[in-house]
């Protein structure tokens, strides 16, 4: 009797405790949907600006410039999936007012003290503010995907041309109130 007990038990309770797994989980799958639409319009309208503002150009554009200049590879992204590239006809390299780096031993050197005030990584402010910046940039955005395969590729077809890589999360969520929309990292 106890068993046939524990299987009536089972057969009652196991639905209703998968009714409601679903109905909570469900209704939190569905409350952050809002909010990545969101994030992906805010990102297009951004894109649109972008291109109304001159400051896109294509890979064949690059190439077709016929100067080589810099590609910026950017992390605009606490995760570091998305990379940007940016181009600018300038040597980021020469005129920067500190070393280059690579970017892996900047991240290092922070040693999870990050201000956020510009201090921590002063070359990836400095790109951001002079090249990479809505108001005060000047570089020009090639890719918001795979921006680091696309500028090994390009390096490959235009002799001279270089790469500086940054990150700009913590300068654009700390640092100033320009960031790039739907970007999660």
């Amino acid at each position: 009797m106890k068993l046939v007990g524990q299987i009536l038990m089972t057969v009652l309770v196991a639905p209703f405790a998968i009714a409601v797994g679903l109905l909570v989980f469900g209704t939190l799958g569905l409350a952050s949907i809002p909010m990545s639409v969101r994030g992906h319009f805010e990102h297009r309208a951004w894109l649109r600006e972008m291109y109304i503002n001159g400051r896109t150009i294509t890979p064949s554009g690059i190439v077709d410039h016929g100067q080589p200049g810099t590609l910026i590879v950017d992390q605009p992204g606490w995760g570091g999936k998305a990379k940007y590239c940016w181009w600018t006809p300038d040597d980021v390299e020469a005129l920067a007012p500190v070393d280059v780096t690579p970017l892996s031993d900047r991240i290092d050197a922070l040693k999870f003290e990050l201000r956020g005030d510009g201090t921590d990584l002063p070359l990836d402010s400095w790109v951001y503010e002079h090249y990479l910046s809505d108001e005060s940039g000047t570089a020009y955005l090639v890719s918001t995907r795979n921006g680091d395969t696309l500028a090994e590729n390009l390096t490959k077809k235009l002799a001279g041309l270089k790469i500086v890589e940054t990150w700009t999360a913590p300068r654009a969520e700390f640092g100033s109130s320009n960031v790039k929309p739907g970007i999660a990292g």
